[in-house]
């Protein structure tokens, strides 16, 4: 039997009262609950930014890449917390201030010892700044200009750095791990990048060969 309109009529007046009771039972938002949802997260950013302050980065473990590679120490980056980028910026650049007029290695000495009692006082943050100052050259060299002379440039400009923050990093710190990792770079750039097959670089002069294919790469020491 098909249902008349009386019996439609019927069901939509029990419809509608079940929905205008279910609007009734169900407590709607109000702006202060947002607010509250708002304050929350204000609290857990803060959280968030105090564990990278300055004075919570004694607390940052000193971890290193499992291997000297690009790779590894992308890992590395991507995977530990650190000091928070505005830190690590000015690091990179307070490094670069303090070594850019060393026309040598030798110099480049000299440098280290001013940088290891800055070194000493913040370790955990330099540590993060060498780190991550590869990293960007890494990136950067694959990324950015084609001319190789631009890439050279960089790479010159940026191992200055590394060279002094790393002399001083072990120096001040008692270890050859982070000249020792520079040396596996160095030498593995210039190969993959510019094609220089170079000889074992000693971790502890870091002085580039003068002979045969790295000849050109001893020309800054020679300065």
């Amino acid at each position: 039997m098909r249902p008349t309109l009386g019996l439609y009529l019927i069901l939509i007046g029990i419809l509608e009262f079940y929905l205008n009771g279910c609007r009734t039972a169900v407590p709607q938002a109000t702006v202060d609950d947002f607010q509250l949802d708002d304050q929350e997260d204000q609290e857990e950013g803060s959280a968030s930014a105090s564990s990278q302050s300055p004075k919570n980065e004694s607390k940052l473990t000193m971890d290193h890449p499992k291997e000297p590679t690009a790779w590894f120490t992308r890992r590395l980056l991507m995977t530990t917390p650190q000091p928070a980028a505005t830190r690590i910026n000015e690091c990179h650049e307070k490094i670069d201030a303090t070594v850019k007029d060393a026309p040598n290695l030798r110099a480049l000495d000299e440098v280290s010892l001013t940088l290891e009692s800055v070194v000493t006082q913040s370790p955990n943050l330099y540590h993060w700044c060498f780190y991550q100052i590869m990293a960007d050259l890494d990136l950067r060299l694959n990324t950015d200009s084609p001319l190789m002379q631009d890439k050279a440039d960089l790479f010159m400009s940026r191992m200055k750095s590394l060279w002094g923050l790393g002399r001083a990093l072990d120096t001040g710190l008692g270890t050859t791990v982070y000249m020792s990792y520079l040396r596996t770079r160095y030498t593995e750039i210039n190969q993959n990048i510019f094609g220089r097959n170079l000889e074992t670089v000693d971790v502890n002069s870091f002085r580039m060969p003068t002979s045969g294919a790295g000849k050109a790469a001893a020309e800054y020491d020679a300065h």
